[in-house]
């Protein structure tokens, strides 16, 4: 399967394209976590913790983000699923149907700007098929450039990408 060692050789020899590369070594860091080879999937997000009453969507880089949200939400009380959408494109239509039927809270967030990023195809998506999209949060960053920041934690502290901002709206918004 993908993942193992001859597809990671492979890879190392430059036999194959760099998105399959990518989908390759992912794969191999979810068996490594022991979640199981072939759940990275194009256009198939992957649910890391099961939860009912929010799902948290993390695109990109910020899956420690919303697993640190969710943990802050399980300290109040509030069950949250944790979800990788490691692709946007396409994007898992089945996973989003069931998120904005069954949760009362769908979260995106992301660490690159909201405007054409994953938030802005679940918006697209979520218009298409006439979902409440009043329980959508989104976070990310700004059509703009940062200035004034120095590492990667104080610009997510500016752009409000923390666990207690993000929970904090989410639990706002429960109320």
């Amino acid at each position: 399967g993908r993942g193992t060692a001859v597809d990671v050789t492979g890879i190392a020899r430059g036999d194959t394209g760099p998105l399959e590369a990518a989908i390759v070594m992912f794969n191999r860091l979810l068996s490594m976590q022991g979640l199981g080879e072939s759940r990275g999937k194009i256009g198939k997000g992957i649910t890391l913790r099961e939860g009912s009453d929010v799902a948290i969507l993390s695109v990109g880089n910020v899956l420690s983000l919303a697993i640190e949200s969710a943990d802050r939400l399980q300290k109040a009380g509030i069950s949250a699923q944790v979800i990788s959408m490691h692709t946007i494109k396409p994007l898992d239509d089945d996973l989003l149907a069931e998120v904005f039927a069954d949760r009362k809270v769908v979260v995106v967030i992301e660490e690159h700007g909201l405007i054409g990023g994953g938030g802005s195809a679940v918006l697209e998506w979520g218009n298409e098929n006439r979902v409440d999209l009043r329980k959508l949060l989104r976070f990310g960053g700004p059509d703009r450039f940062l200035t004034g920041c120095g590492n990667q934690r104080q610009a997510r502290s500016a752009l409000g990408l923390t666990a207690e901002n993000i929970s904090g709206q989410i639990l706002d918004l429960l109320k």
